[in-house]
């Protein structure tokens, strides 16, 4: 005489092992063709163009604070290196910024985020 057995039978394995599988199937298809991925790209350049013009207003206030207030002259190259303090914090010395007349330049990890204009009438001449 056999006792009642208790447990999962193998077409109920079977059966659930199935439904995962096509959930997973669909979940990566929505992933790749919905452009995920692309969107997550987007998102992050944005974000760091964000805070690279974050930057670069945090900059511009220390530099012309220090100005106003003990006399500290006002540069292109001391903004790009201050814009560059406030970006490593992030990046980890991932920053390049780097300056030509009033213009500075932010690349971060190797990708160029394009040249934004320091603070009007800076003297453009390097200490």
């Amino acid at each position: 005489m056999m006792k009642d057995q208790k447990g999962i039978t193998l077409v109920a394995l079977i059966i659930t092992i199935i439904v995962m599988l096509i959930l997973v199937a669909v979940t990566i298809s929505v992933a790749l063709q919905g452009g995920l991925f692309d969107n997550a790209r987007r998102a992050n350049s944005k974000t760091i163009e964000a805070q690279i013009k974050e930057a670069m207003v945090l900059a511009k206030a220390e530099v012309m604070a220090d100005y106003y207030a003990d006399g500290t002259e006002v540069n292109a190259d001391i903004y790009a290196d201050k814009v560059e303090g406030y970006l490593d914090e992030k990046y980890k010395d991932k920053v390049v910024a780097s300056y030509s007349g009033n213009d500075v330049s932010v690349t971060v990890d190797g990708t160029s985020y394009g040249t934004f204009t320091a603070v009007p009438g800076m003297n453009t001449s390097s200490n």
